[in-house]
Order: C-alpha cells, then structure tokens, then sequence
C-alpha cells in the first residue's frame, strides 16, 4: 500500500477504486463531505458480497478510511456489524419466514440486538416472548416447542385436557381446546378456550350478550379457577352490567330508568351510573349500591329504616386500642350485615375496634324503633361524639345491662 495513504485525512482521489478486506471485497467509490464524530472523513464503500443483496444493502456504506486500512470490515463481512433498525427487522422477517415462525411486536424501547421481540409458531401456536434479536438470529432451528414434540418431550394437547378435567373443577360438560389463531390475547399468553355446561347457555348468552366462549391461561385451568361467570373475578362488560340494572329495576317494578354512566363508560362495580326517579328525577349511585345493596331513589326514603317490615336491634362494645377509651353503642337497621359493616369502617377510621356484639331480631321495625327509644332514655349519654353514634351510645360498663334492658322489653312485649 501507498505511503501517501497513511495520512488518512489527506488522502487523494486516486484512492478511489482501491481495493480492501480479507477477501478483498471492499471498494472505495467515493468521497462525501462528511465527518464522523472525531472529526474524520467519510468514504463511501461498496462490498461486492454483502451489496449482492440490494435489499438489505440498499445503500453504500459510508466510514472513515482507517476502519477499511485497518482490515475492519464495515458490512455484513464482520461478526461485530452495527446493523440498524431496519436491517434488524428485515433479518428478523427472512429468519421467520425460514423457520415458519410469525413477528408478532418489537419492543419500542429500541436497543439493538438486546431489543426484546415477539414471535409465534405458525404451526403449534406457541408464543415467544421474552426473546432477544441477537439471541433469536445466533441460534438457529425451528419452533422450540414443535422440536420438543418431534422428540417426544412435549405432552399433547389431548394429554393437557385430560389433566385439566381429572383436577375436578372442569369435569362434568366443560369442553376445552387450545386456540391456534392469532388474536389481540395472546401477547398475554391466553390461549386456551373453553365452553361452560352452565354460563355458556345462560341468559347472557341468550340475549347476545356473551359468545359462550371463554379465553384462559394454562395455569389458570391447572388451578381449577374459572374465567367464566362461575369465578369470582369474572370481568363483566359494559353491556352485560346494563343488562343488570335493566333487568333489576324490571323484575322488582321499579319507577326508574337507566339514563347513563358517569365516566361514559363501565369500569368495575364502583363505577357509578345515572338513574332517573319517574317522580324525582335523576340521581347518581355506584353500580354495586344499586345493584347489590339495594338503594334506591333518596327523595322517595322519607327514612332509612322501615317501620313495617322485621328488623334487628344490636348493642356493640367497642374500644380504642391505644387511648383505651370503650363505651357502648346501640341502634336498628333492617339489615344487619350492612349496617354492622357500615360500622366497623366508620369505627376504623377513628381508631375503634368491636369487641363483642348482641342481635335480637323483631317482627316489625316500630316494636325496635320503641326499645332503642326506651334504652336512650334510661342510660346516660356517652360525652364523646362517635361517627355513627353521636346519640345511640351510652359507657361501656352499661353493656350487660343494655342487653338484659333489651330482653326485658322484648318479653313483656
């Protein structure tokens, strides 16, 4: 080589048209104006191996001199290639179409080889991803899991059934299969599909609410947890909660009618929805008030508790760990569960806890309207304003003798 070449930055034209490389495939074409970031002069460079493929080397390649004087190939030659994005993605693609695989997604945070991919096995269905570009185009073979199953390691689908229904939860009509086809589910690995003896002919279904079909996770069916309507945490739709508020203000006769959902749309049960009085007008409540708790139109409740229907009264001893401040509490409601609920967040939130509690149910709410009447007249008021018990609560030491109290009125009545 010419000595005139080792000051790269003063090298002639003549240098176009020499040649480079370990196979002597580089080919300086050209000069540009540019410069790399220490300030060198770029050469344009043409590799007659890799620019055989127009597609991936659409363009020449463009480095300073001494990375070509010093036998660094700057293509597809050298196993340390910065290849870019879009070479990537074109690799990846011939890689998949000679694998049969499928590019399901590119991580977008974009780091080169350590860049996260997706793909799938258009023959097994199964989805890779937690795979690197580098690691995906170093190692090359077929589906890992179709190669499992050509040796014998990999259990059939048939066998995976078998073992779903023989753990008890899905035995008795349930008909499971392994869906194949590519949907917006299965980046979450939900690929498994069953029909339900019991939701996948109920009401839903009948009013084209549901297809009758249910997406689910192998551990999931491994488990027994049902992702039908027989779980606990089945994910309701916008349609079917309708259909529930609908349906209950039918069957029960209510004057009401649904007008909307506040945040326009459904999100879970506390998600609150717009109704309209026939005699009030609109009112706003939380989906699970309505629906599970029962509550109704505010302006049509003169009073929260019912005089004509059975009741309970309850007396509570309740205590404040730390001040250790007690006293009891005493009231009625026409449901118990809710109203002792009620209670212990409204207690928790001002640092009281329930110790001990009495119920005694009654016939008609007026008979426990009088006997709680009767208690706050006969025991002291206890000073402190309590959430919830601001007139219904007397001193601790009166709680044996509120509910002996109570007793007494109930026989004599």
């Amino acid at each position: 080589m010419d000595s005139n070449l080792d000051n790269v930055e003063d090298a002639p034209p003549s240098i176009v048209g020499r040649r480079f490389g370990t196979k002597n495939q580089l080919q300086v074409v050209g000069i540009t104006e540019e410069r790399d970031t220490r300030g060198a002069r770029l050469y344009r460079v043409r590799c007659d191996l890799c620019h055989s493929d127009e597609e991936l080397f659409p363009e020449d390649i463009k480095c300073p001199l001494q990375t070509i004087k010093s036998n660094c190939e700057p293509c597809g030659c050298c196993t340390r290639m910065r290849w870019s994005k879009d070479q990537y993605i074109l690799k990846i693609r011939r890689e998949c179409i000679a694998r049969g695989l499928n590019l399901i997604s590119v991580d977008e945070n974009w780091c080169a080889g350590n860049t996260k991919i997706r793909l799938m096995c258009t023959v097994c269905g199964m989805l890779w991803k937690t795979l690197k570009i580098g690691q995906f185009l170093r190692v090359k073979g077929a589906c890992r899991s179709c190669s499992s199953r050509e040796k014998g390691n990999t259990k059939t689908d048939e066998h995976l059934i078998s073992k779903f229904k023989g753990s008890g939860s899905f035995s008795g009509g349930y008909v499971i299969w392994r869906d194949k086809t590519e949907h917006e589910y299965r980046k979450q690995n939900i690929t498994w599909m069953y029909k339900c003896p019991i939701c996948s002919g109920d009401e839903y279904v009948k009013a084209g609410l549901c297809s009758g079909i249910f997406l689910t996770r192998y551990s999931s069916l491994i488990r027994g947890s049902y992702s039908c309507r027989c779980g606990k945490s089945f994910l309701w739709t916008q349609a079917q909660r309708e259909y529930q508020i609908n349906k209950k203000i039918e069957s029960e006769k209510l004057d009401y009618s649904f007008v909307k959902w506040v945040d326009e749309s459904y999100k879970d049960s506390t998600s609150k929805i717009v109704l309209e009085c026939g005699i009030h007008g609109k009112w706003a409540t939380a989906f699970s008030t309505f629906h599970n708790q029962g509550s109704g139109c505010p302006s049509c409740s003169v009073s929260g508790f019912k005089h004509d229907i059975p009741a309970a009264i309850y007396v509570i001893l309740v205590i404040n760990p730390l001040s250790e401040e007690e006293f009891t509490g005493f009231g009625i409601t026409n449901d118990i569960k809710i109203r002792i609920g009620a209670h212990k967040r409204n207690l928790k939130r001002c640092g009281f806890i329930l110790t001990d509690m009495e119920i005694f149910n009654v016939d008609h709410g007026s008979m426990a309207r009088k006997i709680e009447r009767a208690v706050a007249e006969s025991f002291p008021l206890f000073p402190q304003k309590v959430e919830g018990f601001k007139t219904e609560a007397t001193y601790a030491y009166h709680y044996d003798d509120v509910v002996d109290f109570i007793e007494r009125k109930l026989d004599e009545s």
